[in-house]
């Protein structure tokens, strides 16, 4: 992505909060990761369903577990009230039950309750007394790798889980969270296999919610799968027409280019029209928007997922960086002042804020907000410092930039973007040679890094040194083959060492694609004059005296052809518009007297030459050509 302001480096930003709830039937957990760039938060890129990670068990399910506690009035009077939230009379319920017998069953539903209270430590301990208590209630080792799963003890959580099966093969819920743990724990493999089995376990919404996860392990699996991922995410879709998450599914799966964006958007289409509301979808149609550079439609998007949710903290956040794309600073700041009245520790936040001030000029308030995003990170805020470090540049600042790229470097040894503003700082200052060293080590650290190579190219081509320009331009052309500036400066150097073959072949095709280019005609006729190709010449001059008719140098240089091929008269004709043109300029009468003096006209030249002395008396080439007539 280009940038015209202070950013930090495209390495992608990833956001990601999966939530899943568990009321009796879900358990809830939630995952963030961030990074520290300044470009759009991701989602990632499998599809995370809010609804269907793990999965608690419904009575309907503890009916094949233990039927004699089925119709037990009393059990499902507490799980009424702890759905209700009614804590002090379910306690009192429970309590009652406990006092009477301190049974497995017993205990477990205590677990239930402090786990839906959100009191994991006595959850466990309760469940694990229910577990040391004989006869053992089967259910508790589900419910304790329910809690173990909220915890993050996967590996314990796959143990009671596993328990379970073995004592209720049949049980779905106990397959379906093995599954999804093993899918936390990235073992793709066992997780599919898992979901493949817990398949001929569920019919419905169950099934649908199955295929989904097998479809999101699938997928991780790599491109081999992709195929069987589509079709467990449709086949999800075909159980429930209605169901979002997989529609996410089949959009995560394709490829990250202009058609893939635009089949993605067209799932997302597709779940707008099923629920108009749903933020997520507009929020992921501004990613597939901003992936296609369409900043006009992200903007409309994000805007749309935070009007269905204002408190949509990755919208506000993305439409403030396409914002800034748009060169919108005020809108802009207005999002991520949003963000910092909620979150007054958002680091991020306030290196936008900067990147808005820089981009309107404002280097103070830009350096404060670069600033309090650095005392955020207690100082680990390398972006901060390059950004900086480039205000310090724009104000002629030269050794304060460098100390900070520097620090830079010192907290990030590898960050090329800091070795290259370096250099360009060194390279103002003066320090050739530090800044051939800075340009090199961005290089080091990036192979890729197209501008270090430019610069490292210009450098060394004002300084004559030709074989190593040559070879730096030529690794920008390897990057980008369309890359015009290094096209042109290869070609100069070229004319330079009389190449005039490669000069011409590069200046031929920077006009393939700025036909309309007069400096480039200019130079290319000026090549072909060199390989005696007059006629190319000649044509390429025409051209180029189309497109600007008073362009002096090339009118000069087509009198020059038509001269050499004799045809005086519209030389003579071109050289009289020259000294018209400007009459000051005695190298332009000089070429005129030139032409005159070859057809015969010498009394013309003479008069042309005193209209020159008198401009220029002592003009030494007037002052010769007029001593050469009179001999």
């Amino acid at each position: 992505m280009k940038r015209s302001l202070w950013q930090e480096s495209f390495i992608p930003v990833v956001l990601v909060v999966l939530t899943i709830f568990i009321a009796l039937l879900f358990v809830k957990y939630q995952v963030s990761h961030e990074t520290d760039q300044a470009i759009i938060i991701d989602i990632p890129t499998i599809a995370i369903d809010s609804n269907t990670d793990v999965q608690d068990v419904s009575s309907n399910e503890e009916e094949a577990i233990d039927t004699s506690s089925v119709d037990d009035p009393e059990r499902a009077m507490i799980m009424a009230l702890i759905n209700a939230h009614s804590w002090a009379k379910a306690e009192q319920v429970l309590q009652s039950r406990l006092a009477k017998e301190e049974s497995s069953e017993n205990l477990t539903y205590l677990g239930i309750f402090h786990y839906r209270k959100r009191q994991y430590d006595k959850a466990l301990n309760a469940l694990n007394r229910a577990l040391a208590t004989k006869p053992i209630y089967a259910s508790a080792y589900f419910y304790r790798g329910v809690v173990f799963t909220k915890q993050g003890e996967l590996e314990k959580a796959m143990a009671d889980y596993r328990h379970q099966i073995k004592l209720v093969p049949f049980h779905f819920e106990a397959n379906y969270n093995l599954g999804v743990a093993q899918r936390r724990m990235k073992k793709y493999r066992a997780a599919s296999q898992t979901f493949e089995h817990t398949l001929g376990l569920a019919s419905g919404k169950r099934k649908a919610k199955t295929y989904y996860n097998l479809g999101l392990v699938l997928h991780r699996r790599g491109a081999t799968f992709k195929e069987q991922a589509k079709k467990a995410f449709n086949a999800a879709i075909r159980l429930q027409p209605n169901y979002i998450s997989p529609r996410f599914g089949l959009a995560s799966l394709e490829a990250d280019d202009e058609s893939g964006q635009h089949r993605a958007l067209l799932q997302y289409e597709t779940v707008l029209r099923l629920r108009p509301d749903y933020a997520p979808a507009h929020f992921r149609k501004g990613l597939a928007y901003s992936a296609l550079h369409n900043n006009k439609a992200a903007i409309a998007a994000y805007r749309k997922a935070i009007q269905h949710n204002p408190a949509y903290f990755k919208a506000h956040y993305n439409l403030g960086l396409q914002l800034i794309k748009n060169r919108q600073w005020g809108e802009a700041s207005q999002q991520f002042m949003w963000i910092l009245e909620r979150d007054p520790a958002h680091a991020r936040s306030h290196f936008n804020l900067g990147r808005i001030a820089t981009g309107k000029l404002d280097y103070a308030t830009a350096l404060k907000h670069y600033q309090a995003a650095l005392t955020l990170r207690e100082d680990n805020y390398p972006e901060a410092l390059v950004n900086m470090g480039r205000i310090f540049v724009q104000k002629g600042e030269l050794d304060q930039a460098i100390n900070t790229y520097n620090k830079a470097i010192q907290l990030r040894p590898d960050y090329a973007k800091a070795w290259y503003s370096m250099g360009m700082a060194q390279l103002q200052a003066g320090k050739k040679s530090e800044a051939e060293n800075s340009f090199k080590t961005a290089i080091q650290h990036k192979q890729n890094h197209l501008h270090a190579w430019m610069s490292l190219g210009d450098l060394y081509h004002k300084e004559s040194h030709l074989d190593e320009a040559i070879h730096a331009y030529q690794q920008v052309l390897i990057l980008d083959k369309d890359h015009q500036p290094a096209q042109l400066a290869l070609a100069d150097i070229y004319e330079q060492q009389k190449h005039y073959t490669d000069a011409a072949s590069l200046y031929e095709t920077v006009l393939d694609s700025y036909p309309s280019y007069v400096l480039v005609k200019r130079k290319l006729a000026a090549v072909y004059m060199s390989m005696t190709r007059y006629n190319d010449a000649e044509k390429m001059l025409r051209q180029a005296l189309q497109l600007d008719p008073m362009d002096i140098e090339v009118k000069r240089m087509l009198a020059s052809i038509m001269f050499k091929k004799q045809r005086n008269k519209e030389a003579a004709k071109l050289r009289y518009e020259l000294v018209e043109s400007e009459p000051a300029r005695a190298d332009l009468r000089l070429e005129y007297v030139q032409v005159l003096i070859a057809m015969g006209n010498v009394a013309v030249a003479r008069a042309e030459l005193e209209k020159g002395l008198r401009l220029t008396p002592n003009n030494i080439g007037l002052l010769q050509a007029m001593e050469s007539l009179r001999k």
